[in-house]
């Protein structure tokens, strides 16, 4: 008798249980942060998977030269859906001159434009090409600004050709101008500002480290001009301590976040350094009435960290005025688990947790915010968020108000730390 044969289906053909796709969808955006290489391990799983993945892999565009342009041209003409992914598009001014060669469909999509210079150091000018390339982005809500432009009368307009619906502008330290206090002198007409317009703007960033003089930004981009200024962000030395009192007057009426840098690098008569902004003087900071949220971004953890917080404990809450604040955050930039134990173990807390509690009568939260270089793993993160309930709660300063651990990354796709304490030695 013939032996008889079993049929075996392919693997592909089991009766495989399948997640619903809204559930994929759904676990692919909470790690999505992860950074890239979560994506695209994500994107090998199946047909399904690769379907919901290619909406975050796709989710941002570069345009740096004529290649990269004909690159996202064939991806276009191959997958048209991908057009429908991207949200951000990052662009340097000297790749932009000549696009209409290679052209480039609508992106009706597309929420945020980064202008930056990469290695490209030529000034942007509000030309007819530019308009015309920012018009293929008709919805944008979020500007970042990281180049250099001719004078400030190039940049409003650039501002202005990006549409009149931005709610978010970032200024970065390498926004520039080879004429800082007239214009051009072989421009041949005077600069079209009639499109600039920033009355939807809601969150400004400043972002310095120093290199750059952002006082103008007052005159000549807020003061009567960002009546629904909700959210300001002032890093390090950008702006000087008058100017920043004017701007802060300014956007009181509407201002609910404030997130302001320790301040300037001084060097110490005792040697070291330590980030502190000195106080105004003579006057103290504007009365802010609506503001609930107060960060204090960024204390770096190698330069002096117990000095900064001792700082605002005796000197920055005593001229700081926001009477119904509800949440203040500290913001610390961490390169190894190790120094969060630091700063969490050996400062002494109270005095400062004393001084906030005794100064906002509506405080309901103390955030303490570590900003990772890279991804420390759940493990260490388990273990520094009891470090902070341990050493920073204070059940007799703080009563029913909670302490909050938040995290962000600073390189997702770096190579975490060892997810398990003990192997460091802990």
């Amino acid at each position: 008798m013939a032996k008889k044969k079993t049929f075996i289906k392919p693997y592909t053909q089991l009766d495989i249980p399948q997640l619903p796709q809204e559930i994929i969808s759904e676990i692919i955006k909470w790690n999505a942060e992860l950074g890239n290489n979560e994506l695209y391990a994500y994107s090998l799983v199946s047909k399904a998977w690769l379907a919901s993945a290619r909406r975050f892999l796709f989710r941002s565009a570069q345009f740096c030269g004529t290649d990269s342009f004909r690159t996202w041209e064939r991806l276009f003409k191959s997958s048209p859906e991908i057009s429908t992914f991207i949200r951000t598009v990052w662009v340097t001014p000297s790749s932009v001159y000549n696009w209409e060669d290679v052209g480039l469909r609508l992106l009706p999509g597309v929420t945020e434009i980064e202008w930056l210079s990469g290695i490209s150091q030529s000034a942007t000018r509000a030309t007819e090409s530019i308009r015309e390339f920012l018009r293929r982005f008709p919805n944008v809500k979020r500007v970042c600004v990281g180049a250099q432009f001719e004078d400030v009368q190039h940049l409003k307009a650039f501002l202005g050709y990006c549409g009149p619906g931005i709610k978010e502008l970032l200024l970065e330290d390498e926004l520039r101008f080879v004429h800082t206090t007239t214009p051009s002198p072989d421009a041949p007409l005077a600069i079209d500002i009639s499109r600039f317009n920033l009355a939807d703007l809601e969150y400004l960033d400043i972002w310095s480290r120093g290199g750059s003089d952002f006082d103008w930004v007052y005159r000549e981009l807020i003061h009567g001009r960002a009546p629904n200024l909700r959210s300001l962000k002032v890093a390090n030395q950008g702006v000087s301590l008058p100017v920043l009192c004017l701007l802060l007057k300014e956007v009181s009426p509407m201002l609910t976040h404030l997130n302001i840098g320790p301040g300037t690098l001084a060097w110490k008569s005792k040697g070291g350094y330590t980030n502190l902004r000195p106080l105004p003087s003579p006057d103290p900071f504007p009365l802010l009435p609506k503001l609930r949220v107060l960060t204090i971004d960024t204390i770096f953890l190698n330069h002096g960290p117990m000095e900064v917080l001792n700082w605002i404990a005796s000197d920055f809450l005593a001229v700081f005025q926001a009477p119904l604040l509800t949440t203040f955050e500290i913001c610390f930039f961490a390169r190894s688990p190790h120094e969060t134990i630091d700063i969490s173990e050996c400062y002494y807390w109270k005095p400062l947790l004393t001084a906030i509690t005794g100064k906002f009568a509506f405080l309901s939260e103390l955030t303490i915010c570590f900003w990772m270089e890279m991804e420390f793993g759940w493990k260490w993160r388990a273990k520094l968020e009891a470090l902070v309930q341990r050493y920073v709660y204070s059940p007799s300063v703080l009563g029913t108000r909670t302490v909050r651990v938040k995290w962000e990354i600073d390189d997702p796709d770096q190579a975490p730390y060892p997810e398990d304490p003990t192997s460091e030695g802990e």
